[in-house]
């Protein structure tokens, strides 16, 4: 079934007004705050404050879709075939793990879990292996279904709603990577406001692009082959549960490179990001390709 009469006339333009309605004033006041204090007399604020923020695509997903008489079917919450699922979540698992062993194997960076271990003995009263594996084992299980309420907020907005409302008209590659582009330069402001240490502005910027733009794409491939938005909901959370809780903590600067290749920021993730989404577009033929294959 080909849907792309399904998004009703002026669901995107829609979407992109409560987009901006909701996300302005939440990156003012990350502006306001800056990257400085963010309690203001209030327990967890910016944990709650980044929420808010990842569900703003969301929400303005849904009222686009109520306010243009789209049926909320067409953003792919039904649940996929289970590979799919098995796929998203080894897919970040897989360029994490290839990025921080290029780190740490080239000597940019130096593997360190001391931290992760004191963690891991305080919080589970065990010692040595067996409390490195239970960290790593509760971040990878409820590590994740704990990032699943965060990050459903910014999927149902990008691989719900804008990047197959985008591939039906241009194809896949083109929809994919224009959808990822708006997600990538819709994370700056708020980037911007918590500052890039180190890094110059313009270095962050293009290297946060360069790693985001290919898992977007390969966010919108999975959407647009499962017909759901779950499969991006779990790439998205094991992303963020494993990244700075985990790879970043157990890395510890080598040298002033050390700062350029970690993180979001990094040269490291950009690179084997862009190897990824090459390799997914040149496995992808036909219909899928050509965008003629329904997303939900």
């Amino acid at each position: 079934m080909h849907v792309a009469r399904s998004f009703g006339r002026g669901t995107l333009a829609a979407f992109f007004a409560w987009l901006l309605v909701l996300s302005v004033p939440l990156w003012a006041l990350a502006w306001a705050w800056g990257s400085g204090s963010w309690s203001m007399g209030v327990p967890k604020a910016r944990e709650w404050f980044v929420t808010a923020i990842m569900w703003c695509p969301g929400l303005a997903a849904l009222i686009a879709c109520a306010t243009t008489r789209t049926s909320f079917g067409v953003l792919g919450f039904r649940l996929p075939r289970a590979k799919w699922l098995g796929v998203a979540y080894v897919y970040p698992l897989a360029y994490l793990v290839i990025a921080y062993a290029l780190i740490w194997g080239l000597g940019i960076g130096t593997f360190d879990a001391s931290t992760f271990l004191a963690d891991s003995e305080k919080k589970w009263s065990l010692t040595g292996a067996a409390a490195i594996a239970a960290g790593v084992l509760t971040t990878l299980t409820v590590g994740v279904l704990v990032e699943i309420g965060r990050s459903l907020g910014e999927e149902i907005g990008w691989r719900g709603l804008l990047s197959p409302a985008l591939s039906l008209r241009w194809g896949l590659l083109l929809g994919g990577v224009v959808s990822s582009v708006v997600w990538g330069l819709w994370h700056l402001p708020l980037l911007t406001a918590f500052g890039f240490g180190e890094l110059p502005t313009w270095y962050a910027w293009l290297f946060f692009m360069l790693g985001i733009v290919p898992v977007g794409f390969v966010c919108a491939w999975l959407r647009w082959r499962s017909r759901s938005v779950w499969p991006a909901v779990i790439v998205h959370s094991v992303h963020n549960a494993l990244l700075y809780p985990f790879f970043d903590m157990n890395t510890v600067p080598a040298g002033t490179t050390t700062a350029y290749a970690t993180g979001e920021t990094g040269f490291a993730l950009a690179a084997v990001n862009l190897v990824f989404a090459f390799l997914v577009w040149r496995s992808t033929r036909g219909p899928v390709r050509r965008g003629k294959v329904a997303p939900a």
